[in-house]
């Protein structure tokens, strides 16, 4: 009998989780036929290798199924689809999922939507090609291809917790920016969520994170943290960065002009979610979505 991979896969965690003391590394079993487990253990064991998340991205002869163990970044299991490196989720609690940088994100499932529960922070696009870096504000305006950056262009102070904020050129971008089976929403997956948070004008508050980070009037911040919305800030147009601690703004797929697109907006003094058309070099944060029905 030829093992599946994912009967392969249940016993690499099993021999990962009874052998892990006395071998002092990871194992990992061969594809083979009619062979015991105990056999299979004292014949068949291999190494799992050990990398971190860009030498993994560095291989180059990988195939289908190969399973590697990350040692940085969201540190586990993680095995090669045959288009992407997918993160071997735990059994029981599947509510993350991990970008082409190997950076893990909570994800929540509202009604019929699983959303992340933090803002986008990956820098490279779904071909592990580099999104562009702007931090010059002259360049920023000119801008009419995909870009990225930190607020004040300071990665180490907002990164975490806030994540990155990109013009809207690099979210449409085919290359794509989300993880595998992930989108940026449409106005109307927006609407479904507020509809699914009690309607226009209590969904904004039951989105936000009630923390210190809101550093105003957090108005109707929720007790549940759900969605757990973070006052990010935007860069605009002109390339200035604007009310971190205050609002977070972001992006949809909907275009509206040659120069617009359509955002979403959520402030600390509103319960409520607001839209507005801005110019697509503003730098607005972005969280990705998928449908689950």
């Amino acid at each position: 009998m030829i093992f599946s991979f994912r009967k392969r896969l249940m016993v690499l965690l099993t021999i990962f989780l009874s052998e892990i003391t006395s071998l002092g590394q990871t194992p990992i079993i061969s594809n083979n036929s009619n062979i015991s487990t105990p056999e299979l253990m004292k014949k068949e064991l291999k190494l799992i290798p050990k990398m971190s998340a860009k030498q993994m991205r560095g291989i180059t002869d990988r195939v289908k199924g190969l399973i590697v163990y990350q040692t940085d970044y969201q540190t586990g299991f993680y095995y090669f689809s045959g288009t992407d490196w997918m993160f071997i989720r735990d059994a029981v609690e599947q509510n993350h999922v991990v970008d082409v940088d190997g950076n893990y994100y909570p994800t929540v499932i509202i009604g019929s939507q699983e959303w992340m529960a933090e803002n986008l922070k990956v820098t490279h696009y779904c071909n592990y090609e580099a999104i562009q870096n702007v931090t010059n504000q002259n360049e920023w305006i000119k801008l009419t291809t995909g870009a990225y950056c930190w607020y004040e262009n300071d990665q180490a102070k907002y990164e975490n917790p806030y994540g990155g904020l990109y013009n809207w050129y690099a979210i449409m971008d085919p290359r794509g920016i989300c993880p595998e089976g992930w989108y940026i929403p449409v106005d109307s997956d927006w609407n479904i969520l507020i509809k699914n948070l009690g309607g226009i004008y209590k969904a904004g508050g039951k989105m936000k994170k009630s923390s210190g980070f809101w550093i105003a009037e957090n108005n109707g911040a929720a007790i549940s943290n759900e969605y757990s919305a973070l006052p990010g800030g935007y860069r605009s147009s002109y390339g200035a960065f604007y009310y971190i601690g205050l609002d977070c703004l972001w992006w949809t797929q909907n275009n509206s002009s040659n120069d617009d697109a359509l955002a979403r907006i959520l402030s600390c003094t509103e319960k409520s979610i607001s839209k507005e058309e801005l110019k697509k070099t503003y730098g607005l944060s972005v969280r990705c979505l998928r449908n689950v029905k």
